[in-house]
């Protein structure tokens, strides 16, 4: 799966568990309880395996139940670059945010039986835990 340009600037991610997945595509926020957030190697790991997924046969649904929040620093601070939702019923996968280039904010189809799918899956099932390994 495509991530934005300077996604390897990223230093934080967190797990999102979406509150209601109905809404999800139809606002800029990624709204729900953040379950984990994973620094350097575990963030860095994560993205190697969203940009390993293949891409796959996208359904119709779009109901994402999970997301992540990418951050960079900026000074002292951390700030969103972008954000990814996914719906592994679908095999659709949101990319937005301010990192994000025009063609690629969009849903990208994503092979969520792939062994990368399925590992990001088991990270953000596993929670705080999930980032380890």
């Amino acid at each position: 799966m495509l991530l934005p340009p300077d996604h390897e600037k990223t230093e934080r991610i967190e797990v999102v568990r979406i509150a209601d997945p109905r809404q999800a595509p139809r606002t800029d926020e990624l709204v729900g309880e953040r379950i984990a957030s994973w620094d350097a190697d575990p963030a860095r790991k994560a993205l190697a395996l969203v940009a390993e997924a293949p891409a796959g046969d996208r359904g119709r649904c779009f109901t994402p139940r999970w997301g992540i929040r990418a951050h960079s620093a900026a000074g002292p601070l951390f700030r969103i670059s972008f954000r990814i939702s996914f719906c592994y019923a679908c095999d659709g996968a949101r990319l937005w945010g301010p990192a994000v280039p025009g063609e690629l904010a969009r849903v990208h189809p994503f092979d969520a039986r792939s062994a990368p799918a399925r590992e990001l899956l088991r990270r953000f099932e596993a929670g705080a835990g999930g980032g380890a390994a």
